[in-house]
């Protein structure tokens, strides 16, 4: 028999809710500890990707279009890209931007995000693995999660390996377990929960958890 359970991160505040305070203040312990120093260190030479993920997005922000960056099956990279997307969308205004992701990595593009979400509407949809529950990765993503959702972006968690009930998995462990990714999405103050795959048997369940637990909350104020 096997169960998951999400370990939520130790230096989310007792009360759950992070003030605007919060974000510069862990930034400066995450630099401390070299995060951020590391994932500079980590960026790659992408130069012919990141050229043309900016000539698209710059292509689609003229038309008006929505910007679109990563999905479920391809998430956004932000160490690969450098930043050329989100960066060139600064000399336009009024857009609708959704970035996908499973990098704890957006936080290397908090400030610029925080001053697109000024101009624009910016959503950051982050994925997480219930099966991962016991990594440190996702550990690191709650705590983007939380960091971003402070600075009043619009922050999502989307599952993407939503148990089902079987032999091996029971429907009240499979509640459980859905349970706990709902309180940690509670405690980071995301906005919304989700699935990718609402058509199964799960996606009845977590839409009954969003209604209980509260989800979506009232949109974050811009940062």
């Amino acid at each position: 028999m096997h169960t998951n359970s999400l370990t939520i991160p130790s230096f989310l505040p007792a009360s759950g809710r992070w003030s605007r305070a919060e974000p510069r203040r862990w930034r400066d312990v995450l630099e401390d500890l070299g995060f951020l120093a590391g994932l500079k260190a980590k960026r790659v030479a992408g130069d012919s990707a990141a050229d043309q993920a900016e000539k698209q997005v710059c292509k689609s922000a003229r038309r008006g279009q929505h910007i679109v960056l990563g999905t479920a099956e391809i998430p956004y990279e932000p160490l690969v890209l450098n930043s050329a997307p989100l960066t060139a969308l600064k000399q336009f205004s009024d857009l609708e931007i959704v970035i996908t992701t499973r990098s704890a990595e957006i936080l290397e593009d908090l400030e610029l995000l925080v001053e697109l979400d000024r101009k624009h509407a910016v959503t950051v949809d982050m994925l997480i693995a219930i099966d991962d529950s016991s990594s440190m990765d996702l550990r690191e993503r709650l705590e983007a999660v939380a960091v971003l959702a402070s600075e009043g972006i619009t922050t999502r968690l989307i599952t993407t390996d939503l148990p089902a009930a079987s032999d091996d998995i029971r429907p009240h462990q499979t509640e459980s377990t859905v349970r706990d990714l709902f309180e940690a999405a509670r405690d980071c103050q995301a906005f919304d929960v989700a699935t990718t795959n609402p058509a199964l048997g799960g996606g009845r369940l977590v839409q009954r958890l969003r209604l209980e637990y509260g989800f979506p909350r009232l949109l974050p104020g811009r940062g």
